[in-house]
């Protein structure tokens, strides 16, 4: 897998043979750190599984790593961007180590698909029964034969 220096690189290299004007390799380079800078400031989990979402916030924080100079920092980074029942969760644990922080992470995520699973099969395995309609049914309030 590339570094952020090699895809600097390769970006940079394909800017200057790709003959933009004004442009020399440091300005590709720089727009390209800016972008995955900005990648990684909007950087979510949304659909991504735990150990995705991890990698790719491994991967754009290279490019921002004075937002990750301190544990805290990246703790509170990668907490800010995670599904909102996993966050919830983790906050209150006050984890002190980024690595205790994934450990408790994939934990709930594992217990939230076993619940997620258990739903899908209950729902399978045991259809919902409903009381037939008693349509001579008055209510309990009905005075119709109360004179």
């Amino acid at each position: 897998m590339d570094g952020p220096r090699r895809v600097v690189q390769r970006i940079a290299a394909r800017g200057i043979r790709g003959g933009r004007t004004g442009r020399g390799a440091g300005a590709g380079a720089e727009e390209l750190r800016n972008e995955k800078e900005s990648e990684f400031l909007r950087l979510t989990q949304g659909s991504m599984s735990l150990v995705e979402y991890e990698r790719k916030f491994e991967q754009c924080s290279r490019f921002a790593l004075y937002l990750i100079d301190t544990e805290r920092r990246k703790i509170n980074r990668f907490v800010g961007g995670l599904k909102s029942y996993i966050r919830k969760h983790v906050r209150v644990l006050g984890l002190m180590t980024y690595a205790d922080l994934l450990h408790k992470a994939q934990i709930l995520e594992k217990e939230d698909e076993i619940a997620i699973n258990a739903k899908s099969k209950e729902k399978v395995h045991s259809p919902q029964q409903k009381k037939p309609w008693n349509k001579n049914f008055q209510g309990m309030n009905d005075n119709r034969n109360h004179g």
